[in-house]
């Protein structure tokens, strides 16, 4: 990388050189760092599965060839790509050695040596912090791609950093009836058992936890001579039922570490060995993840929370911490705002207002029910004050603790509301497929601004966009002006029943993405996501969804820290089709990272995703 920063000033000195009018075109620069950033991303996720599959044990369920090479398949769901012949150039290169029993990693078949202590880095290990006993140090690689130990660059025997090589941890691979062996860079291989008629496997990979809770968890054991506790951490307590295939998890109210791990062992009749783990949580998710908001289903199920994190889904956070307060039927919106979180539903409790952890801190409930009807969207003005969409009107309200006066109401229609957001401040919302603005420094009435169905999303630039399915509209907060553009031939797509905005802005602002809709009357579906450019103000056609499935929910949203676009998509049709939901996460220019399955291979809860929220 500073090889690369030191091009971008030699070429920017010439382009000064030779020319004192044309502008330095450094898209192929800029290209060239956006492809370097793709490939750390793939070999640190490569890493992380293959270190999670050795951890826990894994099977291999299935071997893909592809047009790259393999698409190898674990039995814990997480997939890698070994690529033919791509293991990188001629260099130092990343390796695996077995030496009594323990993986080592090694550096040019040498052993790679922890910098500092000059230990050997074991591939698998306990869950403990660096430096403690049983850890198993994390080999990553960094920003400027450079091989990394719990952080640290690696180095070679002469002190120097070590630069990853090529975009693939693997070279090929080899594989017999029983097993596959990954050949890594140095010709090194690891060799993974495949799936036989046994198995061992948990029916979920994450369990978040209140202190002092028990909760039991169940697996699936195949064709196997016995089931054993294998471990837990430290501060939990587990104990197996093998006759009901579970086994009951209980943190104590002073357990530590706030993380751990649950691994169950068992052996088939020829002495196979099996393992499957379980990720536990108490009281605090971990950074890094993203939450997915659902209505849940209605008469059977309220509204309800879940976290994805390191490749697994954490279920049902909030309802852990707050047993004795359900969030509302028909979930519509969560907003963040750094120190609270707002949940939304359209049925009471309309509002819950937790704190950053989610423990529950206020509500709107029952008692305003006559007043709002329903509840759809939410926009926090500032630290004491938020807007609601209802059935009955757009009311201000107080925050923290949440209260509402039926005399706050800033706009007395009925039915036909939407969405609403705070910009420049002032209030928009969208009120029978016209956008309102209202100023709260001035109190005069809402006025109506311009035709929209969905929004709304805010740009960098200060801009307020919305949408419908024949054009785009910019907004200016500072003088309420604004910009249409047709979408032509590529009309947007919006749930007729409420659901927040349908629009996603990239993190700096420099294109909108929404799904194409296609079909009419009751058969309208999401099936195509599209690019908006504001610069050239065109639109075209960037990840067509899989066959046979349509968006569902908000359908698009992006994550601000990386850009990556997230679409959420269900399997066409009606009742059962509903519980293959998958989440897509792809690149700003429409290159698929991963595909995320939102329900389980013995999933039984309708979770209907509303929105995606980071």
């Amino acid at each position: 990388m500073r090889k690369l920063f030191a091009m971008l000033l030699v070429v920017t000195f010439s382009a000064s050189v030779w020319s004192c009018t044309d502008e330095y075109d450094d898209t192929a620069i800029w290209q060239e760092i956006d492809d370097l950033k793709a490939k750390i991303a793939e070999l640190n996720r490569q890493m992380t599965t293959l270190r999670h599959a050795l951890d826990e044990g894994c099977v291999i369920t299935s071997v893909e060839p592809t047009a790259e090479g393999y698409l190898i398949t674990f039995s814990n769901g997480e997939t890698i790509t070994v690529k033919h012949g791509s293991a990188g150039d001629a260099g130092t290169q990343i390796g695996v050695r077995e030496e009594d029993g323990v993986l080592y990693w090694t550096l040019d078949d040498e052993f790679l040596l922890r910098p500092g202590s000059g230990e050997r880095i074991p591939v698998r290990g306990g869950d403990g912090a660096p430096g403690e006993p049983g850890h198993a140090p994390v080999l990553a690689v960094d920003a400027e791609g450079y091989w990394t130990v719990d952080g640290t660059r690696v180095e070679d025997a002469t002190g120097a950093e070590v630069k990853a090589q090529g975009d693939s941890f693997f070279r090929g691979i080899e594989q017999t009836d029983d097993a596959v062996s990954l050949i890594l860079a140095d010709g090194s291989t690891i060799t993974i058992p495949k799936a036989a008629d046994s198995s061992l496997v948990f029916d979920t990979k994450a369990l978040f936890f209140a202190a002092d809770e028990s909760q039991t968890v169940s697996y699936t054991a195949r064709n196997l001579a016995f089931v054993e506790l294998f471990s837990v951490s430290e501060g939990w307590v587990a104990s197996l039922d093998e006759r009901a295939a579970t086994v009951t998890v209980t943190v104590p109210v002073d357990a530590t570490p706030e993380k751990g791990r649950l691994i169950l062992a068992g052996a088939d009749a020829s002495g196979r060995t099996y393992m499957a783990a379980v990720q536990l949580y108490c009281g605090t998710l971990p950074e890094g993840g993203f939450f997915v908001y659902n209505e849940g289903q209605f008469g059977k199920m309220p509204a309800s929370l879940n976290y994805y994190f390191d490749g697994a889904w954490i279920r049902r956070p909030y309802a852990a911490l707050n047993p004795a307060q359900p969030l509302g039927n028909s979930g519509t919106t969560m907003l963040r705002t750094g120190t609270m979180t707002y949940l939304v539903a359209k049925d009471a409790p309309f509002v819950v207002e937790t704190d950053a952890q989610l423990h529950a801190r206020s509500v709107l409930g029952s008692e305003y029910g006559a007043t709002v009807g329903q509840v759809m969207g939410m926009t926090v003005y500032d630290a004491s004050t938020g807007y609601i969409t209802t059935q009955n009107g757009v009311f201000r309200i107080g925050l923290n603790p949440l209260s509402l006066d039926a005399a706050d109401r800033i706009f007395a229609q009925r039915n036909g509301f939407r969405d609403i957001c705070t910009a420049g401040g002032k209030v928009f919302f969208i009120y029978s497929d016209a956008v309102y603005v209202y100023d709260p420094a001035t109190g005069e009435p809402a006025a109506e601004l311009c035709p929209a169905s969905t929004g709304f999303v805010r740009t960098t630039d200060g801009a307020v966009w919305a949408a419908d399915s024949e054009r785009i509209v910019r907004i200016d907060p500072a003088d309420n002006s604004f910009e249409t553009v047709s979408t032509g031939d590529y009309p947007l797509w919006w749930e007729s029943t409420y659901r927040p905005c349908e629009i996603a802005a990239a993190a700096d602002g420099s294109a909108l993405y929404f799904l194409r809709k296609t079909g009419s009357g009751w058969s309208v579906y999401g099936r195509e996501l599209c690019k908006y450019d504001p610069a050239s103000k065109t639109v075209a056609s960037l990840w067509p969804l899989p066959e046979g499935f349509s968006a569902y929910g908000c359908g698009v949203r992006v994550d601000p820290a990386t850009g990556d676009i997230y679409v959420v998509y269900t399997k066409d049709g009606w009742g059962a089709n509903y519980l293959k939901t998958y989440i897509t996460v792809l690149s700003p220019e429409g290159e698929v990272r991963e595909t995320i399955p939102y329900t389980s291979e013995n999933e039984t809860v309708y979770w209907f995703p509303s929105e995606i929220v980071f």
